[in-house]
């Protein structure tokens, strides 16, 4: 990460910001604004706080059956590296998209699913242990 990214990220001030404006433009982003701010997130491997969570699966819930090949791949990424799956409705949302956008995936794209889903996997096995 640059030093300027680490800087911007280490500002409480700038991340409750940030935390708010997720809040309140996630009912409006497109599908590729949803899946680049999961991304974000875990490039900084930091979980979004309890409101913007939620308002971030609702975003991938309704635009999930918009998204394209990579856009599905980013979130499933973002979910993995962050390292738990997330509501059912989310989880339920990402599936239909990958089974809609699946055909047309680059090898990509296919390989950062399946990597996500290995490691969500192992991740579950763990917490049952």
């Amino acid at each position: 990460m640059s030093e300027a990214g680490k800087l911007a990220t280490d500002d409480a001030g700038v991340q409750d910001a940030l935390e708010k404006r997720v809040v309140r433009v996630a009912p409006y982003m497109e599908p590729q604004a949803a899946a680049n701010i999961w991304w974000a997130y875990a490039k900084l491997e930091r979980e979004p706080e309890v409101e913007a969570r939620a308002a971030l699966e609702a975003a991938a819930v309704r635009v999930g059956p918009g998204m394209v090949a990579q856009a599905v791949a980013n979130i499933w990424w973002a979910f993995a590296t962050l390292g738990r799956m997330r509501g059912a409705e989310a989880q339920a949302a990402l599936e239909a998209a990958v089974v809609r956008v699946g055909p047309g995936m680059d090898p990509r794209a296919v390989a950062n699913i399946w990597w996500a889903y290995a490691t969500l996997g192992r991740a579950a096995a763990s917490a049952r242990s």
